[in-house]
């Protein structure tokens, strides 16, 4: 289950002015069910999914996957996976480093 409530991510940029990414998403994906994000351009899907796979923090907000907090990375590291659309590697890492990334 991934259980996610009043989630928040504000980007502080250089000059003091903050962008608010994502702005009280919540919602719950029970066992077995299948869920997407929809929206435009710019409206927070990635932010989203970069929250609940912890490669972008949360400035505010829960988020759980099979009840395990986001904030407990190592814990959730056995539990999720994220395959992208398109397959970058980082050319300064070697190729064994690109896997474990």
């Amino acid at each position: 289950m991934i259980k996610v409530k009043d989630l928040k991510k504000t980007y502080k940029l250089r000059g003091g002015r903050n962008i608010k990414a994502v702005d009280g998403v919540s919602f719950e994906v029970n066992k077995g069910e299948v869920f997407g994000l929809l929206g435009p351009n710019g409206a927070g899907k990635t932010t989203t999914i970069g929250m609940l796979t912890t490669r972008v923090g949360i400035t505010k907000g829960t988020a759980e996957i099979d009840n395990i907090d986001t904030k407990q990375k190592v814990a959730l590291k056995r539990k999720i996976a994220i395959v992208p659309q398109t397959m970058t590697l980082d050319r300064s890492l070697t190729a064994r480093e690109n896997l474990i990334f």
